[in-house]
This record gives C-alpha cells, structure tokens and sequence, in this order.
C-alpha cells in the first residue's frame, strides 16, 4: 500500500527558496530525505570528487619566491657567469692592465645584476608551473561542469556548484600569482635603473667636489707672498 506524504524542503543553500513535493512511493521518500541530508552534511563536499584535488593544489608549494629573498641569494659572481642561455658574453671577475696587472672587480657591485637574473629565473619557473597548474585546472572545470550539466538531483547541483566556485576562484588566484611574479621583476629593475642614477649622480658630486679642492689649491700657490723682498745693493757682489 502506498503512502501520500508531503515533504517541506528549504534550500538555504541555493536560493532559500521552499520548494514541496508529494512524495507517494516510499523508495523516493528515503532518496528525498537522503538528499536533505546530503545537503547540509560538510562530508558530503569532502568526499565529493574534485575537492581533494583541490585542496592538495591549495595548500602544495610553490617556486615563487619573495623579492627579498631573491635579493638575498643575489652573487656577483653568478653576474659575472651569466649569459641567458647564451645571449650574452661573461664577464671575467677581473680587469688585465696595460702592464698585464690582473686587478679583481668589485664582486659586491655586480650582485645588483644578479638579483634582476635571479626574478626573471623565478619569474620563468613561476610561469612554466602556474601554466601547467592552469592546463590541469581548466580540464577540472570542464569536467564539473559537465557533471552539473549531468546532475540528476537539487542537492548534488548545489554541491557541484560549490566546486565549480572554488574552483574558478583558483584559477584566478594562479593568474594573480603569476601577475606577482612579474611584477617582482619590475620592482628589481627600477631599484636598479634608481641605483644608476644615483651613482651617476654621486660621480658628478664627487668631479665637483674634487674641481673645487685643487682649483682652491692653485689658488694658493698663485697667492703672491706678503714677505719683504730685499734687493741687494749696487755693488753687492752676486753669489
């Protein structure tokens, strides 16, 4: 015998709208209630597939670095090797003088040029995990949306719904990430364009400094001396 029975719902969820049905097989009643479980149970979005790989993509290291900390490894004597994959000439850690005096570069000057090789190294592994990350994460959406599209019950559209969030959401923040990575190269490159000016400008500061010092000096030496000369006498005889 088949029991009528009238079952309430409310979907907070979604639209927290209440939507009713009448219920008269008691095999769909049991599903009904399984569903309004399922909806609010958070094990339910656990265990729903898409999530774990998700989560492990969320909380996996990654090759980004802080720009202090690419500051921090910085070498002069990686300046001194580098050559981007063979578009520019080394520099030898020394200078050869006319009389072949082999005089050391200041080491320490050139680490300025490692930190812009040691961002755009950083940028480049960035760039190379965020596309594959991306690749792999375009493929998750396109699956969850055909399982939305799939989807048989209320409850399991929501939770996929949810996924399909976070999971766009995801793909933004990689976008973002990537974004920073840039912007680390940028940032060193204008610390290092600033740094040229400013040296240029202490060298200009320095000739003046050093204009004014002898011309204050040749000033002294064309100063007349105050002392007495005394002329000897007409019949003085010359020594």
């Amino acid at each position: 015998m088949k029991i009528k029975i009238t079952i309430v719902l409310t979907l907070c969820a979604a639209s927290e709208a209440s939507a009713q049905w009448v219920v008269t097989d008691q095999l769909m009643l049991e599903q009904k209630i399984i569903e309004m479980t399922r909806l609010g149970d958070p094990a339910a979005f656990r265990n729903l597939e898409g999530f774990s790989q998700l989560s492990k993509s969320l909380i996996a290291p990654g090759t980004a670095l802080s720009l202090h900390a690419l500051q921090e490894v910085a070498s002069g004597v990686n300046a001194f090797i580098y050559t981007g994959n063979g578009l520019y000439q080394p520099v030898l850690d020394h200078v050869v003088t006319a009389a072949g005096v082999l005089v050391p570069r200041a080491e320490a000057e050139y680490r300025k040029f490692d930190a812009i090789a040691q961002t755009t190294t950083n940028f480049k592994e960035v760039q190379k995990e965020i596309q594959e990350k991306v690749t792999q994460l375009r493929q998750e959406i396109s699956d969850t949306v055909s399982r939305v599209l799939s989807a048989s019950t209320d409850a399991e559209v929501q939770k996929l719904h949810t996924l399909l969030t976070s999971q766009n959401t995801q793909l933004a923040s990689l976008e973002r990430e990537r974004d920073a990575a840039l912007a680390r190269v940028l940032v060193q490159d204008v610390e290092n364009r600033n740094d040229e000016k400013k040296q240029v400008q202490a060298r200009v500061e320095e000739g003046v400094a050093a204009f004014q010092n002898a011309q204050e000096k040749m000033g002294q030496f064309l100063v007349p001396s105050s002392s007495p000369v005394a002329l000897p006498s007409p019949g003085a005889a010359l020594p």
